[in-house]
């Protein structure tokens, strides 16, 4: 088996959330980009971290813990990361 059918079953198994994106979120990820600019965000993590936002989602899973370190949502003290190093 392939790893990318591996990712393919564990995304129709309903492990993780895959969410819709639109042009709020852009902004609301243009918003952190800005707020963290001096930290060199990058677009695929601030559209994150927006999704983080608009759904209150406080537990990430990423290897970034570099820049989703940082991050301060408005409605938790901090994001929980997956994996714990």
């Amino acid at each position: 088996m392939f790893y990318a059918d591996k990712a393919w079953d564990v995304l129709m198994g309903k492990t993780f959330l895959v969410l819709d994106f639109d042009f709020i979120d852009f902004g609301l990820a243009r918003q952190i980009r800005d707020k963290y600019s001096e930290s060199g965000i990058s677009l695929v993590n601030t559209t994150s971290l927006a999704a983080c936002e608009r759904q209150r989602i406080s537990k990430v899973f990423t290897f970034d813990h570099d820049h989703f370190s940082i991050y301060r949502p408005t409605f938790a003290e901090s994001l929980e990361l997956l994996p714990a190093l």
